[in-house]
C-alpha cells in the first residue's frame, strides 16, 4: 500500500495554494479584460459622436463661407439700400413662408402695377438679393433665398425697420 508522509501534503496543500493563487489571478485577468472591453465600446460611441460633431461643424463652416461670400458680393456690388417700394416688394416676400408668388401676387399685396413689380424685383436682384425664380407653366414665381432670409433675420442687412412693415 501507498503511504501519505508529510511531505505529500505538504507538497499537496502547496500546489493547491498555487491552484487557488493561479484562479484568483484568472479571474482578476478576466474582470480586467472585461473592463477594457467595456471600455474600448464606449470609446468607440465616443469616437462616433465625435465624428458627428465634426460633420455638423464642416456643415456650419461651409454655410458661414457660403454667407461671408455673399455678403461680399454684395457689398461689392454697391449699395444695398433699398427704396421705400423696393422695401414694400421684399417684405412681401420676406414673409412668405414656402410658395413662391407670382407678379400679380405681388402686385396685389403692395398695390403697385405688375410693371412696376418688375422693376422693383429686377432692381433687388442688380443690387445683389438673392431672390430665386421659378418658372411654372410660363409664368414667373418668386421667393428670397431661405440663408439671405435667415441672414436678414439676424443681422438685418437691408437695414429694413420692422416696426414700419
Amino acid at each position: 500500500m501507498f503511504k501519505f508522509n508529510k511531505e505529500d501534503s505538504k507538497l499537496k496543500e502547496i500546489e493547491n495554494s498555487v491552484k487557488s493563487a493561479f484562479k484568483a489571478v484568472k479571474e482578476e485577468m478576466e474582470d480586467h479584460l472585461t473592463s477594457i472591453n467595456e471600455n474600448t465600446e464606449e470609446l468607440q460611441e465616443h469616437s462616433a459622436h465625435i465624428d458627428e460633431l465634426e460633420s455638423k461643424f464642416e456643415k456650419l463652416q461651409e454655410r458661414f463661407d457660403e454667407i461671408h461670400m455673399m455678403l461680399s458680393r454684395m457689398t461689392k456690388q454697391g449699395d444695398l439700400s433699398l427704396s421705400e417700394t423696393e422695401k414694400n416688394v421684399f417684405m412681401v416676400l420676406y414673409s412668405i413662408e414656402q410658395t413662391p408668388l407670382s407678379y400679380t401676387d405681388i402686385s396685389m399685396r403692395t398695390g403697385l402695377t405688375e410693371l412696376a413689380v418688375k422693376a422693383h424685383i429686377f432692381s433687388m436682384i442688380n443690387k445683389g438679393i438673392p431672390i430665386l425664380e421659378r418658372q411654372i407653366d410660363g409664368q414667373s414665381f418668386f421667393r428670397l433665398d431661405k440663408k439671405f432670409k435667415e441672414l436678414q433675420a439676424k443681422e438685418n442687412v437691408l437695414k429694413i425697420d420692422m416696426d414700419n412693415f
